[in-house]
């Protein structure tokens, strides 16, 4: 996505900028990647569209992987994910399951997300943050503030949990899985690539297993 044609975005990444001090480096060195996908309108009650979430935050995990080995300044980049067509849920906005699952797939490699539910206010600690125009699901590489560690601190009995299914290679195998997919799919374009990617994903149900292997014990939330 072009950020210069997208006025709004750059408006609201500009008012955004104080509060994140990794953001104007990456807008200067073209390390902040836009990727936007367009859903269909979902009802309130129609859950179809948290695997495509999923889908698309896999992918772009998988594409930071793959830059992260050429990137000269890899702990600014970062693949956003611009979704049009969300309608949230009555309890739940269809980023959080995705959010969840990724965070225990993806964790042991440094990657961390982020989810910017439009409607809410970019910053909980800041009275002057700007209310969120679009939803925007964000996966960045992990700097030297670990906010994985202080996510895991908060919930110790996660993190337990997800230590002991590591050594299981509940989660490797989902992973390995995943990153066979995206090799297989990988084209020249971008788009391309997602679409065959998300063929393939959908094809292997691999959401469904996913989202089994974390929630057969508690509830994601």
């Amino acid at each position: 996505m072009d950020l210069a044609s997208e006025t709004d975005l750059h408006r609201y990444l500009m008012k955004v900028a104080p509060m994140c001090p990794y953001l104007q480096p990456s807008l200067r060195d073209g390390s902040l990647i836009f990727f936007e996908v367009k859903l269909e309108t979902m009802s309130r009650a129609d859950e179809s569209v948290i695997p495509e979430i999923f889908a698309i935050g896999a992918f772009l995990s998988e594409r930071i992987l793959d830059i992260r080995l050429t990137a000269p300044r890899p702990l600014l980049y970062s693949e956003n994910a611009l979704v049009r067509g969300i309608q949230p849920f009555v309890e739940m906005h269809p980023f959080e399951y995705p959010h969840f699952i990724l965070k225990c797939l993806y964790r042991q490699f440094g990657l961390v997300y982020g989810k910017f539910k439009l409607g809410a206010e970019a910053s909980l600690t800041r009275k002057d943050a700007p209310v969120n125009p679009f939803d925007i699901f964000t996966i960045r590489q992990q700097t030297k503030a670990n906010r994985e560690a202080q996510f895991f601190a908060r919930h110790p009995e996660l993190a337990a949990d997800f230590n002991a299914r590591a050594e299981f290679g509940q989660f490797s195998i989902l992973r390995r899985t995943i990153r066979r997919i995206y090799l297989n799919a990988r084209q020249k374009d971008v788009s391309e690539t997602y679409q065959s990617f998300r063929t393939l994903m959908f094809s292997d149900g691999l959401y469904d297993a996913a989202l089994e292997s974390v929630n057969n014990r508690y509830a994601v939330a």
